[in-house]
């Protein structure tokens, strides 16, 4: 998957979206993920939570723009 911050940026811990009743998983899943800004791209991991938040955790100190991301689940 992958997630434009459009104007904004990905920090660690941002809300980037919550999954509507159906379509969540029935634990938390982690997966690795990978960022990217103008001029510095990083490591880093996305999480969704039984809730069906989405949020991301980059592992890089500037604003990122983007984070591109693998994660599969059946949904309960």
């Amino acid at each position: 998957g992958a997630i434009s911050a459009g104007s904004g940026s990905l920090g660690w811990d941002t809300l980037v979206a919550t999954l509507p009743e159906g379509y969540r998983p029935s634990a938390k899943l982690e997966s690795a993920a990978a960022f990217a800004s103008g001029g510095e791209n990083g490591p880093g991991a996305v999480a969704v939570s039984t809730d069906g938040t989405i949020k991301v955790f980059p592992d890089i100190s500037a604003a990122q723009k983007a984070a591109y991301f693998d994660l599969f689940f059946s949904a309960d």
